[in-house]
């Protein structure tokens, strides 16, 4: 048997895709990177250089590192010598990495990215809900408008505050830019006054995943994170995604999205570091 590590390139796309569908849920910013920007493009945010682990023909482990910085991780089985992937990516500025919590822990080492006590280390429950299981209501979201900017900023300012991720001046303008242009976010109002938003990290095919959602804390414990999700799941279902993930960021949002239906399967890292690193060939 012939065992090694190697560069993706285009011709690969297909077996890589195939091998990530398997483990579809927690492969989802790998999957959907591979969709929006293939294998090569070194042009958006979200390109990705892949690193495979071949045992003969067969993709075994998948390792990839954004254009921005951040790398992920499919590797469902232990692979040897992780400090291989080293000379590939030697010089590379790291933001962070996220990624089934195990495999975050064995890759980060062997990069010699080490988080330490200033960085972002959250281990958060993976959820996953099969959308015709879920519990609706009759609420409606309407896409952000250019009059949206003002509030965008404070919420966005404040989510990234309470996710122990603040964001700076620059990060928050280019977040309602991208919100006003790509239609990502959607909000709920209640008595014609904006309670919360929620957006879409990623999709593929008929799966999707949620992230950013977010309720002011001036209107919160009355249900509004639960309906905006459910609200977007129910848009997104009658336009034929089946399957919906996310993280839930404490317990309450945990109990939250168990009350649509959400189910717990795992347990998702995210790492962030304070200030980039490099790796060190």
């Amino acid at each position: 048997m012939t065992t090694r590590y190697c560069r993706a390139g285009p011709e690969d796309a297909d077996a890589i895709e195939r091998f990530l569908s398997r483990y579809s849920e927690t492969s989802m910013f790998l999957r959907s990177n591979l969709a929006e920007c293939g294998i090569g493009n070194r042009e958006g945010a979200h390109a990705t250089d892949y690193i495979l682990w071949r045992e003969d023909d067969d993709i075994r482990a998948v390792f990839g590192l954004t254009r921005s910085g951040y790398l992920l991780v499919q590797m469902p089985d232990r692979v040897p010598d992780l400090a291989t992937l080293i000379p590939f990516w030697a010089g590379r500025h790291v933001l962070g990495m996220s990624g089934v919590s195990d495999q975050v822990g064995n890759v980060l080492p062997a990069l010699g990215l080490l988080p330490d006590q200033d960085d972002l280390v959250e281990d958060e429950p993976l959820l996953v809900l099969d959308l015709h299981d879920l519990a609706t209501g009759d609420d409606t979201l309407r896409a952000v408008c250019s009059g949206d900017g003002d509030i965008l900023s404070n919420w966005f300012c404040s989510y990234g505050k309470e996710t122990g991720l603040p964001f700076s001046k620059v990060d928050i303008e280019r977040r309602v830019q991208s919100a006003l242009v790509d239609g990502l976010v959607q909000i709920l109002e209640s008595e014609g006054q904006p309670v919360a938003m929620t957006s879409v990290n990623a999709a593929v095919e008929n799966t999707i995943q949620i992230g950013g959602v977010f309720v002011p804390r001036s209107v919160r414990n009355r249900g509004y994170g639960r309906r905006v999700v459910a609200a977007q799941l129910a848009q997104a279902r009658d336009n034929g995604v089946r399957c919906a993930i996310l993280f839930a960021a404490n317990k309450a949002a945990e109990a939250a999205y168990a009350a649509i239906g959400f189910r717990r399967i795992g347990t998702y890292r995210v790492v962030m570091f304070n200030t980039p690193r490099t790796i060190v060939g």
